[in-house]
C-alpha cells in the first residue's frame, strides 16, 4: 500500500495500533514526532558523528547561565574515545557500575568523574543510547557510554570523554495542523520555543538591519561586539576561529516536519517562517520521507525489519496503565531495533539526505555543507 501523505498514515496507525487511546489520532501524531527525534540520532550517527552526541542535555543560555533548556541532541568536542571489553557471563543489566568493576582501565579513566549509575542495557535487552555514566564538574566534562556489541559472553563499549558545552545542537519540531482543523495554536508555540533556544544559546547572534538584512553579532570578552553579515561570520567561526573563540559558539540545526498537508518546504507558513529565520540550518523531513520510514520499518516491514516493528508495538499498542514499556524512543530502544536502524540507515543514507530532506536554511547549500561544517568543528584540537 501506498501512502501519500503523512496525514493518512496518521490515520492508519490511529486505526491499527491507537484503538484503546482516548484521542487516536492525537496519540499517533505523538508517536510520529518520536519517529522524526529516532530518524534525526541514526541521521546523526550515520555522519561519523556517534561519538560526540548527548541526548536530553540541558543546555544555559549564552550571558544567562541560570536559565537553561533542554535540547534533543547535542554534539559536543570529543577528547577521549575508547573501545573497552566486558568479559563477564552474567552480565546483564548491565550498569555503570558493573563497567567500572569489571574493567580497572575504565575505572581509571573515570577515576575523576562522579559516577552516575545508569542501565545500559537492561535485562530485556533495552539498550540506553549515549548513556550518561560520569560528569566532571570541576573540569566540565562527561562521560557517557556506547554499547558496540553484546553476547553472552560480554560486551564491548565504547567509552567517551566529552566537553560539557556543544559546538552544535539539533532540535526537532513538528508543527502544522491536524487535518479538519482551520489553525493549530499549539503549533506555533512549539516554533516560538525552538526559535528562542536558537536564538539566545550562542555567542554569535543574529541581528537585523532596517531592510531586513542578517549580521552576526559575536560577543568579545572585552564587552564589545564584532559585527559583519551572518554568513560570513558563521563561516569565519567554523572554519578560522582558534578553538579559544568558540567556547560558547554553537551551531543550531532545526529538523521541521509537517502536521498534515498544511504547507510544504515549497510553501511555508507562519511555523516555517519562524524557524527558518532562527536556526543557522533548517531542513525539512518530507512526508515522502518520513512516510517511507513508517512503511518500510513499521507498518510493513520485510522480515529482517520485524525488530523495529516489534519495539513500536511494543511501545504503543497497550494501554498506558498496563505495564509496557517503551522500547522505541530516542532514548531507550531494544537492542534489535537499534541495530536495523544502523544497518538501514547506513544502507540507505545517499537516498535519505537526497529524498527524505529539503533545506530551507540557508538557500543554496547542499546538505554536505552542513556534514562538511559538523566535521570542522568536530576535529579541531579541543583537548589543546
Amino acid at each position: 500500500m501506498s501512502y501519500s501523505s503523512i496525514d493518512k498514515i496518521q490515520k492508519v496507525l490511529a486505526q491499527s495500533v491507537f484503538q484503546h487511546t482516548l484521542d487516536k489520532k492525537k496519540a499517533a501524531g505523538r508517536a510520529l514526532g518520536t519517529i522524526v527525534e529516532i530518524i534525526t540520532y541514526y541521521l546523526i550517527r550515520q555522519w561519523n558523528l556517534s561519538s560526540d552526541v548527548t541526548i536530553e542535555l540541558r543546555l544555559p543560555e549564552f550571558g544567562q547561565t541560570q536559565i537553561t533548556h533542554n535540547v534533543e541532541f547535542g554534539i559536543h568536542p570529543c577528547i577521549y574515545c575508547q573501545e573497552y571489553e566486558i568479559i563477564n557471563p552474567n552480565i546483564l543489566p548491565l550498569t555503570s557500575k558493573k563497567l567500572l568493576k569489571n574493567s580497572r582501565d575504565i575505572s581509571e579513566v573515570l577515576q575523576d568523574f562522579d559516577l552516575i549509575d545508569n542501565q545500559i542495557l537492561s535485562r530485556e535487552l533495552l539498550q540506553k543510547n549515549r548513556c550518561l555514566i560520569g560528569r566532571n564538574i570541576n573540569e566540565n566534562k562527561l562521560a557517557l557510554c556506547d554499547l558496540k556489541s553484546y553476547s553472552e559472553q560480554g560486551a564491548v563499549v565504547e567509552i567517551a570523554i566529552l566537553k560539557l558545552h556543544p559546538f552544535a545542537i539539533f532540535e526537532c519540531k513538528r508543527v502544522g495542523i491536524e487535518e479538519g482543523a482551520k489553525k493549530g495554536p499549539t503549533t506555533i508555540e512549539k516554533a516560538k520555543q525552538g526559535a528562542y533556544v536558537a536564538k539566545h544559546i550562542s555567542s554569535l547572534q543574529k541581528i537585523r538591519s532596517v531592510d531586513g538584512k542578517v549580521f552576526g553579532a559575536l560577543a568579545k570578552p572585552d564587552g564589545n561586539f564584532e559585527i559583519q553579515p551572518y554568513e560570513k561570520a558563521l563561516n569565519q567561526m567554523i572554519y578560522h576561529a582558534p578553538v579559544t573563540d568558540l567556547t560558547n559558539f554553537i551551531l543550531t540545526i532545526g529538523i521541521a516536519s509537517n502536521h498534515g498537508n498544511w504547507f510544504t518546504s515549497d510553501n511555508p507558513n507562519k511555523e516555517l517562517l519562524v524557524l527558518k529565520n532562527s536556526y543557522d540550518w533548517l531542513l525539512f523531513l518530507t512526508d515522502e520521507g518520513l512516510a517511507k520510514f513508517v512503511k518500510e520499518l513499521i507498518l510493513e516491514p520485510l522480515p529482517k525489519f520485524e525488530s523495529v516493528q516489534k519495539a513500536f508495538l511494543a511501545s504503543y499498542d497497550s494501554p498506558r496503565s498496563s505495564k509496557r514499556i517503551n522500547q522505541f524512543t530516542k532514548v531507550r530502544i531494544l537492542r534489535d531495533a537499534h541495530l536495523v536502524l544502523v544497518n538501514y540507515f547506513s544502507k540507505n543514507i545517499r537516498q535519505i539526505e537526497s529524498e527524505w530532506f529539503n533545506l530551507l536554511s540557508p538557500q543554496n547549500q547542499p546538505i554536505i555543507t552542513l556534514q562538511n561544517q559538523l566535521q570542522t568543528l568536530a576535529q579541531k584540537e579541543w583537548y589543546l
